[in-house]
């Protein structure tokens, strides 16, 4: 599941008795460990706390927990089942940087991207640069190869669009996919998982950009007024 990355998070633990692994485990007191981006396992700041008595638990990780590409953390317990899980996250720090340079001047930004990575659809709406709604995500140069000439698509279970454009500034790739009315009208799913891939044209590689949740908003048709 993908996270926002050096922001504090709570997970919730479901731990299983290791008796009969269909039954969830209470009144334990829980060992946490935290590895950022593979590296060795360290005792989480927090302890997890256990929601009344269900056997879920709730663990908080901090800001610097979560400072990383890939948070992995494990939970055990003596007569529990073990508990490993793996956070990808997602800065999207273009965001802020687009809104931190927001003067006094009274400007709306309106973008489909979420900070936590979820692109908002609106079945029927067009997304376009014009209209300063393209679906806009960036990259670091030092995080990816040459993308000059990729194929560059967002992709879904239900759809595969191209970007229409890719631009860089030096330090970050902006790949830019502009959705017209009639093809966010086929997205079906409420929600369904996305990621963006590029094959790079130099050596014919696959790789992926980026990953998160694609959310499609129903469109309300109109009625008729009555007579």
């Amino acid at each position: 599941m993908a996270m926002t990355k050096a922001v504090a998070r709570v997970v919730m633990l479901p731990i299983y008795d290791a008796a009969d692994t269909t039954v969830l485990k209470t009144g334990l007191t829980l060992t946490c460990v935290l590895s950022k981006d593979g590296g060795g396992f360290v005792a989480t700041t927090n302890a997890a706390v256990e929601v009344g008595t269900s056997g879920v638990y709730a663990l908080t990780l901090t800001a610097t927990e979560m400072d990383a590409d890939l948070v992995s953390f494990k939970a055990t317990a003596a007569g529990a089942c073990d508990q490993v899980a793996t956070l990808v996250t997602d800065d999207l720090a273009y965001i802020r940087a687009k809104t931190d340079t927001i003067g006094a001047l009274a400007v709306t930004i309106s973008s489909p991207v979420a900070e936590s990575g979820d692109i908002t659809l609106y079945a029927g709406d067009d997304y376009a640069a014009d209209d300063s709604r393209a679906i806009t995500a960036p990259v670091a140069l030092a995080d990816v190869p040459d993308l000059s000439g990729a194929t560059i698509v967002l992709k879904c279970a239900e759809a595969t669009w191209e970007a229409t454009d890719l631009s860089f500034d030096a330090t970050n790739w902006t790949i830019t996919f502009e959705l017209t009315a009639a093809e966010t009208a086929l997205v079906a799913s409420a929600r369904q998982s996305y990621e963006i891939e590029a094959a790079l044209e130099t050596t014919e590689h696959i790789i992926t950009l980026a990953t998160g949740a694609l959310i499609r908003v129903a469109d309300i048709p109109a009625i008729p007024a009555a007579p």
